[in-house]
């Protein structure tokens, strides 16, 4: 219903840089491991796809890696607000091809995200997430110059 409302991805992000942090640090805080072990299974596809990979299903499995968090999280209106703007992402963000090495970035990125979660350490979850997130803004920003 929001991309029809003319919401735009830098408004997309904005929230999402609330939301997606928050939901690493409750993971990291209080997470199930079978809700960590979603995550780890998206590392292991993440990693698998490295060297023959589309951008489509890079993108995808960055997407999942997202939501796993936020439904590893154990808050369900986290879960909610996560799959709604993951849904918005598939139709704006597909748009824009990152390189090979970005995409290799953000796996590291995620793997330091994840090492953080299992050690429980939950300002370091969230101030990671958050980190990769900036840096998700300031290249989308590079790539539509």
């Amino acid at each position: 219903m929001l991309r029809y409302a003319g919401t735009t991805i830098e408004q997309l992000m904005d929230v999402r840089l609330l939301v997606d942090p928050l939901a690493a640090r409750l993971v990291a805080e209080r997470g199930s491991p079978d809700g960590v072990e979603l995550i780890r299974q998206s590392l292991i596809r993440q990693h698998a796809l490295k060297p023959t990979s589309s951008h489509e299903e890079w993108f995808k499995e960055n997407l999942y890696f997202h939501w796993a968090i936020a439904s590893a999280s154990g808050n369900p209106v986290v879960r909610v607000l996560s799959e709604s703007l993951h849904n918005i992402s598939l139709d704006g963000g597909l748009k824009i091809r990152f390189k090979r090495s970005e995409r290799d970035r953000s796996i590291d990125e995620h793997e330091a995200v994840f090492d953080a979660i299992v050690e429980g350490n939950g300002d370091k979850a969230a101030d990671m997430l958050r980190r990769h997130l900036e840096r998700s803004i300031y290249m989308r920003a590079h790539y539509l110059r």
